[in-house]
């Protein structure tokens, strides 16, 4: 499964379950995601530098990660959050 909060992205979710998305790669919880894909084993994410982000001339840096990529909802989400996910997203 793909999913992606760049609406460049084919793979772009406007939908609320997203929100509720926790990324791990190789077991490691990911902050600040825009794309994760579990089938390509790639995270790409903002990275952050004493908590803020972290700015290449003009742009926001991104960086990708590689390995086990894996998407789970929060346990705290609200039941309708998870009826939305995807069957193959652990709750």
């Amino acid at each position: 499964m793909r999913v992606s909060a760049s609406r460049d992205d084919a793979a772009y979710e406007s939908v609320p379950w997203v929100r509720w998305a926790k990324v791990f790669v190789d077991g490691k919880e990911i902050d600040n995601v825009e794309t994760a894909d579990e089938e390509q084993g790639i995270v790409v994410f903002y990275p952050k530098e004493n908590g803020e982000l972290i700015i290449d001339g003009d742009e926001i840096r991104r960086e990708m990660l590689t390995g086990t990529v894996g998407l789970k909802i929060n346990r705290d989400a609200p039941e309708w959050v998870k009826e939305l996910a995807p069957k193959r997203v652990e709750t």
